[in-house]
């Protein structure tokens, strides 16, 4: 019986592990994860127009916004509206800097985005003092757990359940 259960537990030690590398590297590419950018034209004078907020709405006044722009880096500082305004700019991929806060969106010269760009921008500041805690049961982790992170984990269940049958009987032969 012992040579049993010392195979099926080396066999979990085994295969979890290799089932656990192979789920990081898929979680690794995980498109829900990569960043959207939004399209936003850029409105007359190639004028990028944007507010910056915290979460519950409320302007944030006097931070500096920082737009790289290709080769081109370009500064304004808020009003007292939380808005903010940059002339001079271009289309291509920018991105925004507000503090340690960093947008990225795609900006498009005036009559020439899409249908449904964006005329002005809206960025919310997540690392305000709106601090959100959440109470974290055992569902929530066991409900972020990869399919063979599950199987991996009932392996070693049910190797622990086998490996403590087993060592009850082998007291039980060892009594009588």
């Amino acid at each position: 019986m012992r040579t049993v259960v010392t195979w099926i537990l080396l066999t979990a030690l085994l295969v979890s592990p290799a089932t656990s590398r192979a789920d990081a590297a898929v979680a690794r590419v995980n498109p829900a994860e990569r960043v959207e950018l939004r399209n936003v034209e850029l409105a007359t004078g190639q004028t990028l127009n944007g507010r910056f907020i915290n979460s519950a709405g409320q302007p944030l006044i006097g931070a500096v916004v920082t737009i790289h722009l290709a080769k081109d880096i370009r500064k304004a500082m808020m009003d007292e509206t939380g808005s903010f305004s940059v002339s001079g700019l271009h289309g291509g991929q920018c991105i925004i800097v507000i503090d340690d806060e960093t947008f990225a969106c795609r900006l498009w010269s005036n009559g020439t985005a899409p249908p449904k760009s964006l005329q002005s921008i809206a960025l919310v500041d997540s690392t305000g003092d709106d601090t959100v805690i959440r109470g974290q049961g055992i569902r929530n982790r066991l409900s972020s757990l990869t399919q063979s992170q599950k199987i991996g984990l009932g392996v070693f269940v049910l190797a622990g359940t086998v490996l403590g049958f087993a060592l009850a009987q082998d007291d039980e032969d060892d009594a009588s």
